[in-house]
């Protein structure tokens, strides 16, 4: 897991942390594979600090202590990437927990916006679209996209891997480039 207040990754294993819904997830897309500092290539023993990640993954830290919560589980750092015969193996063990993973986060953010992580969630640290509007006497008009337009829309949604963390998730904060949404079973809310 990322520890946000400390900006590290931190073991979480089978802990509380995880059986405890104490952790938001982010679903995003990862794009082109690049190599990545940070990125876990081995069994993580030990602490160890974050450096260069992508916007996607610093915005959504910044969500999480906004939100009042400290670990964000992002597959990226949490899952080896590496081609170990460990890595493997540790690789299809947390594969087979995803539904788990994203079902007991507290809730997970997804980044329904841009292409890859450089573009981070829009409204933290990058500006969104500007919704067009009309003032009619004392009253202005915002013209709001659909939100179940706005994400079938995004690359995000026609991803396998990303759908089906969206589907999992009990509830989804969702960054589109134009506003924020909120789902989960029982109801959607916009800004």
């Amino acid at each position: 897991l990322i520890d946000c207040t400390e900006s590290k990754i931190v073991p979480a294993y089978s802990s509380s942390i995880i059986n405890k819904a104490q952790y938001v997830a982010l679903s995003y897309v990862w794009g082109e594979r690049s190599q990545d500092p940070s990125c876990l290539t081995s069994p993580l023993k030990a602490s160890r600090p974050l450096r260069d990640i992508p916007q996607v993954i610093a915005d959504a830290m910044e969500v999480v202590k906004k939100m009042g919560y400290v670990y964000l589980w992002v597959d990226r750092y949490c899952i080896p990437q590496g081609n170990t015969r460990r890595a493997v193996e540790i690789m299809d063990d947390h594969l087979s927990k995803m539904g788990h993973i994203y079902a007991n986060a507290v809730f997970t953010i997804i980044a329904a916006a841009g292409t890859d992580p450089s573009h981070g969630l829009p409204g933290v640290s990058c500006l969104r679209d500007r919704q067009p509007a009309i003032k009619i006497g004392d009253y202005t008009l915002v013209g709001v996209v659909n939100p179940a337009f706005a994400i079938s829309e995004s690359k995000w949604n026609h991803r396998g891997w990303t759908f089906q963390e969206g589907l999992l998730s009990r509830r989804r904060l969702v960054f589109t480039q134009t506003q924020v949404y909120f789902q989960c079973q029982l109801m959607q809310c916009v800004e």
